[in-house]
Order: structure tokens, then C-alpha cells, then sequence
């Protein structure tokens, strides 16, 4: 997989999608122009198709199949701030699996590489609710079933998280 970040206003992102360069250009973000390749051990069939994503990525973004690591380094850095250990609340999640979850990803992410175009946001209710959606958007329902459990004992009401 080849990436590379493009201002809305380079003339290569002029092959952005319209209404995706358009969004770039009203919040003054950037473009991620991925390239699937042999390098990100992609079939080659797939080789040489380009799919297009706005940086940083903010919560409630929405999911276009990049913002997964993103998701994650949220939901990363607020449990940690909460004392919540992360890995083995996502191993909770996913134990009902025939084959339990590996959660080593956890650890060798390189997550400065995931932060440096990630907007991590502050410790709030908001942005606990904000993980819980942003998870559903990338279908990962057991776990929000988990995380919201540890924030209500945490004191955190998820009431209307879903909104």
C-alpha cells in the first residue's frame, strides 16, 4: 500500500472524489490518497485502485475502511487515562469467540505514526459517547457493550450515546 497526504488544493487531488475534496477544502483538512500495491499484500487484481480519506481524522468522521488503527488510538488513550486497560477489555469483548481474540495488535501498533494525523480529543462524557459510535461504525458491537459497562462504573452516564 502506497499513501501519501496531498493539500485539497495540489493539483493531484484534483481526483479526489467531488464531495470528499470538497469537505477537505470546508474543514481545511487534508487528503490521504491510498494505493492499493503489492506492498500492502494486496491481491493483484486489486493493485493500482485508489481509495481517498480526509486528515486528521476526528471523531464521528465516519468509517470509509482507513479509520480503523484511528478508532482504536482513541479508544486507546481515553481508557489508559481511565485506568482501563484496553487489550483486555477488547479480549473481553470477543471471548464468546471459538478463537479468542489476539490483542497483540495493542502493542505493535506503531501508534505516533496513527497519531500524527489522528486528533486525539480531550478526556470528556462526549468523547467516551463519541468512541461508542465511532466503534459501531466500524462494527466492533461487542466491545461497546464491554466499554460502556467500565464507564458506568467509572460514573460515566452513556445515556444517548447512540445519537
Amino acid at each position: 500500500m502506497t499513501d501519501r497526504l496531498l493539500d485539497p488544493y495540489d493539483p493531484a487531488a484534483q481526483a479526489t472524489p467531488e464531495r470528499l475534496h470538497r469537505q477537505a477544502l470546508d474543514t481545511n483538512k487534508q487528503l490521504l490518497q491510498i494505493i492499493l500495491d503489492e506492498a500492502g499484500g494486496y491481491p493483484e487484481h486489486a493493485w493500482g485502485f485508489i481509495q481517498w480519506s480526509l486528515r486528521p481524522y476526528e471523531q464521528r468522521q465516519g468509517c470509509d475502511g482507513t479509520v480503523d488503527l484511528r478508532v482504536h488510538l482513541i479508544g486507546l488513550q481515553l481508557c489508559t487515562e481511565l485506568g482501563l486497560d484496553y487489550a483486555t477489555l477488547y479480549a473481553q469483548a470477543y471471548a464468546w469467540r471459538d478463537d479468542p481474540p489476539d490483542t497483540a495488535w495493542i502493542t505493535e501498533v506503531d501508534w505516533d505514526e496513527v497519531a500524527a494525523h489522528t486528533t486525539i480529543p480531550p478526556l470528556s462524557t462526549q468523547a467516551l459517547k463519541n468512541l461508542l459510535y465511532d466503534l459501531t461504525e466500524i462494527n466492533n458491537h461487542s466491545f461497546i457493550e464491554v466499554l460502556v459497562e467500565a464507564f458506568a462504573q467509572l460514573g460515566y452516564d452513556m445515556t444517548g450515546w447512540e445519537d
